[in-house]
């Protein structure tokens, strides 16, 4: 019995648990892909030529953005940071 039972919870619970998804996942704003997508084209054509978005997976235009803050973190906030790798991630493929 306690094996029914058992079993009829992880047949009810997990559909749903996987249906929530990750905090990643959900809905990036259009407004901030829009502010992400200038920032993108100001702060990083300034010292290097911007590469075209497909050049990286998403993790990869994440690490990407986060070396760059790394060597100056006055240039790019962590603010602007999170703008311009959320424009990133709406933009590519996993």
């Amino acid at each position: 019995m306690k094996k029914i039972l058992f079993i009829l919870t992880l047949i009810l619970i997990l559909p749903l648990s996987l249906a929530c998804g990750s905090p990643e996942e959900e809905a990036i704003s259009p407004q901030l892909i829009k502010e992400g997508q200038q920032l993108y084209t100001t702060k990083c054509n300034k010292c290097h030529e911007i590469k075209p978005i497909d050049t990286h997976v998403r993790t990869g235009w994440i690490s990407c953005v986060e070396r760059m803050q790394e060597k100056d973190p006055t240039w790019i906030s962590d603010e602007e940071r999170e703008k311009i790798t959320a424009y990133l991630s709406a933009s590519v493929k996993e």
